[in-house]
């Protein structure tokens, strides 16, 4: 899997998954490390992100990117949409295959 596809996949859950609770979903969604501390100190929301991102296998890398793809935001802001635009595009030119996604301005 290349580092980038990861670490844009790292972003968009940081952007998308706002609170721990939302992150302890995924986790379990995807089995995932849950929450837990790192040298006493509790992993921030940014954290957690990357490490999912870099921790999910190859095989369900693209079941990860796809849900990720699919979440609404929070707080809804045209960046969302230009962000997920941006990764689909990543995708496909690591020849990934990349259903319909929803995003504010309708499906595509």
């Amino acid at each position: 899997m290349p580092e980038l596809l990861r670490a844009y996949l790292a972003i968009l859950i940081q952007r998308l998954f706002t609170l721990h609770a939302d992150l302890d979903c995924l986790a379990l969604t995807f089995l995932l490390e849950p929450y837990k501390k790192l040298n006493d100190r509790k992993l921030s929301v940014r954290e957690r992100s990357e490490k999912f991102a870099y921790e999910v296998s190859d095989e369900d890398f693209h079941k990860l990117a796809t849900h990720v793809l699919n979440k609404e935001a929070l707080y809804y802001t045209p960046e969302v949409d230009e962000m997920k635009e941006s990764f689909v595009r990543a995708l496909k030119m690591y020849g990934y295959n990349v259903k319909e996604i929803e995003t504010g301005g309708g499906v595509r």
